[in-house]
């Protein structure tokens, strides 16, 4: 009888640590070339419905570079339904995310809105994703209390839902793919899970391709983002800034920038 517990002892440690192994197993770096991530640029997208071709939202998007080795993503996203500012910061060497931050806005009612100060309209932290070391950490803050999840992820992971705008720094030309670590910060209660709050995922070039967006014609390199169900198309044109984003339902498309 006590051989068998010892035995059954020594199996669980060891399949404990095959896990354990498996769950911090790490990823080759994936190098990017972030010099295309240019400071002060802002780009204009408007989402459109791909049955109705109505348009459902647009989105600002802008790049901020004030510290050193580190890159920031500002995203002010206006929909029928919802307003929402989102800042992702970045840190290179490797490139990584290091922070995610999604607010909601309280939009004021129109009789209101000449006479609001645009200093004081309130955001909300719904969610929030830091890495710490080689672990990422979300809080979820829509319940009170607050929820909270870590995951092992490494030296180097990426926000899962901003990945077709970092792709913008893709090796083209070099490789066919690039494999790395997903995380979502953005994860409803009661599906937090670890297995939804990251995952891996391999980026893969499709090719070049001659695309229209907003009646103009680019010439564009394709990839595919398989976690997302997405396909988009970039400039061939350093910085390679995304045209065109597709997804099951909505496309985005660019409406206009600042051409940094």
């Amino acid at each position: 009888m006590t051989k068998r517990i010892i035995y059954f002892l020594i199996l669980c440690v060891f399949m404990t640590g095959f896990v354990g192994c498996r769950v911090k197993e790490n990823l080759p770096i994936a190098v990017l070339h972030t010099e295309y991530i240019r400071n002060g640029r802002v780009a204009l997208y408007a989402a459109y419905d791909k049955s109705s071709e109505q348009q459902r939202s647009w989105t600002q998007f802008s790049i901020y570079r004030e510290k050193f080795e580190e890159f920031e993503f500002r995203m002010e996203h206006t929909s029928q339904t919802n307003q929402e500012f989102r800042q992702i910061y970045y840190g290179e060497n490797p490139v990584t995310t290091k922070e995610c931050e999604i607010f909601r806005i309280e939009t004021p009612a129109e009789d209101e809105k000449e006479m609001q100060d645009s200093s004081k309209i309130e955001k909300t932290l719904v969610y929030r994703g830091i890495k710490k070391g080689d672990s990422f950490y979300t809080y979820n803050k829509t319940h009170q209390p607050d929820t909270k999840k870590r995951v092992y992820v490494g030296d180097q992971c990426f926000e899962r839902d901003y990945l077709p705008y970092i792709m913008c720094s893709f090796p083209f030309g070099e490789k066919a793919s690039v494999t790395l670590r997903w995380v979502n910060s953005r994860v409803p209660r009661q599906e937090e899970t670890t297995e939804n709050v990251t995952g891996i995922t391999t980026v893969l070039y499709l090719g070049e391709e001659t695309v229209k967006a907003k009646g103009k014609e680019y010439d564009t390199y394709k990839l595919q983002i398989p976690i997302l169900s997405c396909t988009a198309w970039y400039t061939k044109d350093a910085p390679h800034i995304p045209v065109r984003i597709e997804y099951p339902t909505t496309m985005e498309v660019l409406l206009d920038w600042n051409e940094i």
